[in-house]
């Protein structure tokens, strides 16, 4: 069985990538935003901690900042700290003796 064939009959695996790809297009697709991570509410008038409505979906924060773009805006930050977080952790274990994370993986059996 193929490696992609193993990983499509998990259904959590699936659930993980549609998750991946979602972050994905909506980090590509920030800038489409109709405010800036950073823009107050248009025409000087600040909706300071507004409740979720069609101009602002999840609200605003207290300083009147669309709350649903800077969680767009965010999920670039997190796709580019992600994968640099995980490949500092890989280049540093390859040098070092692997170790258990925990101390119930000693007693675990290894599968494989």
């Amino acid at each position: 069985m193929s490696a992609w064939r193993r990983f499509a009959s998990t259904p959590g695996a699936r659930a993980g990538l549609a998750i991946l790809v979602a972050l994905v297009v909506v980090a590509a697709l920030a800038d489409l935003m109709p405010y800036g991570p950073e823009d107050q509410h248009p025409g000087g008038i600040t909706a300071v901690l507004a409740p979720p409505s069609h101009a602002h979906w999840l609200g605003t924060d207290d300083r009147g900042r669309d709350v649903a773009t800077r969680l767009v805006h965010g999920a670039r930050v997190v796709l580019l700290v992600g994968p640099l977080a995980v490949a500092r952790q890989l280049a540093r274990h390859r040098r070092s003796r692997p170790r258990p994370v925990c101390a119930a993986a000693v007693w675990l059996p290894r599968i494989g």
